[in-house]
């Protein structure tokens, strides 16, 4: 039954991607980022060859990274960051996410803005500003809309080297 199976499909969506794809690419490296997790997932001579199963064994291995681009938490990413020719300390709180960061680089879609923003307000370029602001004990007004897409462009970087990593 269903319920006595659970387990063994619990958190497999990243395989049935992978086993999909696997039947059309013989040998790739799936990289598949969601709102929350990142799925690296190696694939040779058309199978699923990852070397863990489970969500532990997956962050373990690094072929699950708990960072997405709309409900990861910018504290969860860096603790110190450029800004203003600067490394500055970043907040460790939860006042921004990487939607915020997606919004002001212009690659997230509204259809996939699904979530609460971090402090509940707006999903707009100008919340999204304060929101990454106030990670370094700033204002939004302090600089200039192209400054704050630049310190989102940041962030963007920093977690795709924090995927690339893994």
């Amino acid at each position: 039954t269903c319920a006595a199976g659970w387990r063994s499909v619990a958190s497999a969506n990243w395989l049935a991607t992978a086993r999909w794809i696997a039947t059309r690419v013989a040998n790739a490296l799936l990289i598949d980022i969601g709102s929350t997790t990142t799925d690296i997932i190696p694939l040779a001579n058309g199978r699923v060859v990852a070397r863990a199963s489970t969500d532990a064994g997956r962050l373990a291995t690094g072929e699950l990274v708990y960072q997405g681009v709309v409900r990861t938490p910018l504290c969860g990413i860096a603790q110190r960051i450029e800004f203003g020719g600067a490394a500055v300390n970043v907040m460790n709180e939860w006042f921004a996410t990487t939607a915020d960061v997606y919004r002001l680089t212009g690659e997230l879609a509204p259809q996939y803005d699904l979530y609460p923003s971090a402090d509940n307000g707006p999903k707009n370029e100008l919340a999204s500003r304060r929101r990454l602001a106030r990670m370094i004990g700033r204002d939004a007004h302090e600089a200039s809309p192209a400054e704050w897409r630049a310190f989102a462009q940041r962030w963007r970087e920093l977690q795709l080297r924090e995927i690339g990593a893994n």
